[in-house]
């Protein structure tokens, strides 16, 4: 049987807790991990960056874990305009959804959630 700590239960009732709360949650919703993120923004940029040629070693620095690097020169490369419509393309996934684990996040009394991840 599952039990909650006793000091978790202190803090919730008090008002006290704050959830922290990482990509998993997306992940499980049908949204893309970080690294998924970063390598469909690489392939992005070899679609539609006119002479981008730095693919594969954005592609080692990825997996090198080197992921806000990479997020920023992607970014750059792609401008407003692309970055916008390929955000706008991997997060309005009609598939992707809000699981069982987040609705039942959102009914503890947490006094605030924080995510260390892209979503809201």
């Amino acid at each position: 049987m599952n039990t909650f700590p006793k000091d978790l239960i202190d803090a919730l009732a008090s008002g006290e807790a704050v959830a922290v709360v990482g990509s998993g949650l997306s992940i499980t919703a049908g949204l893309p991990s970080w690294p998924q993120l970063l390598e469909a923004m690489i392939k992005e940029c070899d679609e539609h960056c006119v002479g981008f040629s730095d693919g594969n070693e954005l592609r080692q620095m990825l997996a090198h874990g080197e992921f806000l690097p990479v997020a920023d020169e992607c970014v750059k490369k792609l401008g407003k305009s692309l970055y916008r419509d390929f955000l706008q393309r991997i997060f309005k996934n009609p598939s992707a959804c809000p699981t069982e684990t987040h609705r039942l996040l959102l009914d503890l009394p947490f006094s605030a959630i924080l995510t260390t991840n892209y979503d809201t």
